[in-house]
Parts: C-alpha cells; structure tokens; sequence
C-alpha cells in the first residue's frame, strides 16, 4: 500500500491547478490572437475604398499584334458611356489626318456602344508615338473602364474595326488586339509575369526577414533548439499572410500609394501582436520567465518593418 502525505498531496493539486491554468491562458491568447487577424482583415475589406483615390486609378495598357500599315487610331467603346462631347478645345490642335480618326470614332455608336470617357471628359482615343504611347502599345489611364470593345480606325482609307468585347479582371489590366484576327483578350503571359516576378520577391523578402530575425534570436539567447521551430513555424505563417494579402489588395486595387502603405502597415502591427503572443506562449527561456521573449518578439518585427521598406525602396 502507498500512502501519500498531506503535504505532498497538496503540492500535486496546486501544480495541477497551475497547469490547468496555464493551458487556459494558452487557449486564451491563441483566442486573442485569432481575434485580431479577423477584425484587422474585417477593418481592411471596409477601409478599401477610402484607399481608392490614393494612388494609380484604374488603366488599361493595349498592345495592338500586326499593326497596320501608316497612320491608325485606336480607342475604347463602353456600352452606355456618359456621353461626354466637349472634346473641342482639348484636342483642338490634331492634324486634319488625326483629326478625322478622332472624329470618326466619337461618331461612333451601335448597340448602346460609343466611346468610352475618363472622369475628366477626355475620351479614351490614343495615337501612336504621342501622349506617352509607342507604335504598338498604349496606355489609357485614369479610371479606364473594365468591360469594353477597341475601335481602330485607319488614316489612309478611314476604315474602322472593332472588336469583341471583354471583362478585365485586374486594377491594372494587360490586353492585346491582333489586328490581322480581330481579337481582343487580356495579355496572360503579362500578367503570369507579373506573378513570377512578385513571388520571387516575396521570397527573397521572407528569406531576408529569416536570416535578419533568426541572428537577433540567438542574440537575445534564445536560439534554443526546443525555440527554433516556433520561430520557422511563426515566421513562415506569418510572411505568407502578409504577402498573400498584399498580392490579392495590388492585383484587385492596384499600387494604391499611401493607401497601400497602410495596408502594409497594418499588417505588420498585426503580425507583431501575433508573433509575440505565439512566441510567449510556446518559446521557453531557461529562468522561465517571459520577458525577454516579449522584447525580442517586438525588436525583431520592428527591424523587420524597417528592413523591409528599405528594401522595397531599393527594389523599385
């Protein structure tokens, strides 16, 4: 027979009771960081369109395959545009050649269709090698529509061409029309590159925070081997929020200047709440005490914050 002591069994109790405590104050954080990340994203998804006028409005970059031989013009029809036509005194300066391009596509209209005006009441018309365009690429910005047709209009016979309609499906959209099928489509290959080029920078962003976070963990003297998972786990979860998010805020909103820099912001605030809390509540220091993990969790995504706006700079 075992007898156990008063005392002893007293011990076991109150070690119990701390243990149970201490598994309800986990759950408790985990509850608090969980909560953060929701209402943060909630506050984003309200807050998107106080962003909407802060940066680069919405453009369409047109790249015309088999152009056409001589002079041409090309615009973009919207069903139902508003209908602007004080177009006088801002194009009055064209060559009679432009001129009667330009004129031919403001006359155009068929099925609800005519062309397509900026905020501003200029008309989405461009010609090659002006007003920032090449031979075979241009550029419509400010609030460029995203459901539209091209008109093409040539100067040597006045023959005019349009093509199918589409709806783009980014801020900043990427087309083509080949002039010789008469399609118009949005330029895939553009924007595949412009996914590849943006997750490789994110990794090298995320490799970069690994590295930078990883010295000052062993600096503060916690690189323990029981520490290092928590820190790949956290930082790995963490770094892919971030730039998931920022990833699906440019390709549906666009770089929208400070309002992406918020965005940013934002994020990284939220993280360093999230990071600390994980690690306080998983990392282990050998006095068992929590406050050198706290400061470590709140230096390291500081030098982060600033390391990563530093390399951004260096990037663009």
């Amino acid at each position: 027979m075992i007898i156990y002591s008063k005392k002893r069994t007293i011990i076991q109790i109150c070690f119990l009771r701390r243990y149970v405590m201490s598994e309800k104050r986990k759950r408790l954080w985990l509850r608090l960081a969980a909560a953060c990340v929701l209402a943060f994203n909630i506050a984003l998804c309200l807050s998107l369109p106080l962003y909407a006028d802060m940066g680069p409005k919405p453009s369409v970059t047109l790249k015309i395959k088999n152009a056409p031989e001589g002079r041409y013009a090309v615009g973009l029809l919207e069903k139902n545009s508003n209908g602007y036509r004080d177009d006088d005194q801002t194009y009055s300066n064209l060559e009679d050649m432009n001129r009667a391009m330009f004129d031919k596509m403001m006359a155009y209209e068929e099925d609800g269709w005519s062309i397509a005006f900026a905020p501003t009441r200029n008309p989405f018309i461009g010609f090659p090698n002006e007003y920032g365009n090449t031979r075979s690429e241009f550029k419509f910005t400010y609030y460029a529509p995203s459901h539209f047709k091209i008109i093409l209009v040539t100067g040597e016979d006045g023959a005019e061409y349009v093509s199918n309609e589409i709806e783009t499906t980014r801020y900043e959209a990427a087309c083509y029309y080949d002039f010789e099928t008469g399609v118009l489509a949005e330029d895939l290959e553009k924007y595949e590159q412009d996914d590849k080029s943006y997750f490789r920078r994110s990794v090298s962003f995320c490799v970069g925070t690994l590295i930078m976070e990883g010295l000052l963990l062993f600096a503060f003297g916690l690189g323990q081997l029981r520490n290092i998972p928590v820190f790949l786990i956290a930082n790995v979860l963490t770094q892919f929020y971030l730039h998931a998010t920022l990833w699906g805020t440019y390709k549906a909103h666009g770089p929208q200047g400070w309002g992406n820099l918020l965005i940013f912001l934002g994020n990284e605030l939220l993280i360093l709440i999230v990071e600390t809390v994980l690690y306080a509540i998983f990392m282990k220091q050998e006095n068992g005490k929590h406050g050198r993990i706290v400061a470590y969790g709140i230096l390291a995504n500081i030098l982060s914050l600033f390391g990563g706006l530093f390399a951004q700079t260096i990037v663009r």
